[in-house]
């Protein structure tokens, strides 16, 4: 997946290696991305039935679920990544709201979109953006709503290198992704812990084995 812009041949993202450490696990990823740069929860994704971008987000979702079950396939919603927050860092105000706002969401989608109050979430935001910088409550709380629930993982996107103020570097993209998909191995690591008393499941090694 790749979209024009600051790159000679597009951007890519940490969709592209988490999914392929999903499939070298024994996976069978289907990836749904949608995102829009500089966006934040106040004034673009706003709660659900507010008509934003997380309402829309999750129109195209179903759409996309459609097209696969038609295909033939089935389809079980079995994470939610959220990288976002950069934006919502930009205000004192702004930052101080921003775990209320995106509980809401989290519990929305699990709710009504997943089905399921448990589904994995790994959560994540650009420490090293200014604006988060100045304003780490943004990450603070997604730490702290990562630590009321072991279902959701907080990860940190520190020591990654940036190619400039917004983006990761090229060659450290690849890394974030794993960073991501070691957060939902410790997810579904949980999970099976809960469930060996009626069967155990087989549980993905954090570690993915890609060449970078």
């Amino acid at each position: 997946m790749s979209q024009g812009g600051l790159f000679a041949k597009g951007h890519f993202g940490p969709e592209i290696t988490f999914g392929r450490c999903l499939a070298e696990a024994g996976y069978v990823p289907a990836i749904f991305k949608y995102s829009l740069g500089a966006t934040s929860l106040t004034e673009d994704w706003k709660e659900p039935g507010q008509n934003g971008m997380y309402d829309r987000m999750i129109q195209e979702l179903n759409k996309s679920r459609e097209l696969l079950q038609q295909q033939g396939h089935t389809v079980e919603i079995r994470a939610l990544v959220w990288i976002q927050g950069e934006s919502d860092a930009r205000t004192r105000e702004s930052s101080e709201g921003y775990g209320k706002r995106l509980r809401l969401l989290i519990d929305h989608f699990r709710q009504s979109v997943a089905g399921d109050p448990r589904t994995p979430i790994v959560l994540g935001v650009d420490e090293q953006h200014p604006w988060v910088m100045q304003h780490p409550q943004v990450a603070t709380q997604q730490q702290e709503i990562a630590d009321g629930d072991a279902n959701i993982a907080f990860t940190s996107m520190r020591g990654l290198k940036k190619a400039d103020v917004t983006h990761l570097a090229p060659e450290d993209v690849g890394e974030h992704g794993r960073r991501l998909f070691a957060a939902f191995v410790q997810i579904e690591r949980f999970r099976q812990q809960r469930s060996e008393a009626s069967g155990s499941s087989r549980v993905a090694d954090a570690n993915c084995h890609l060449v970078p």
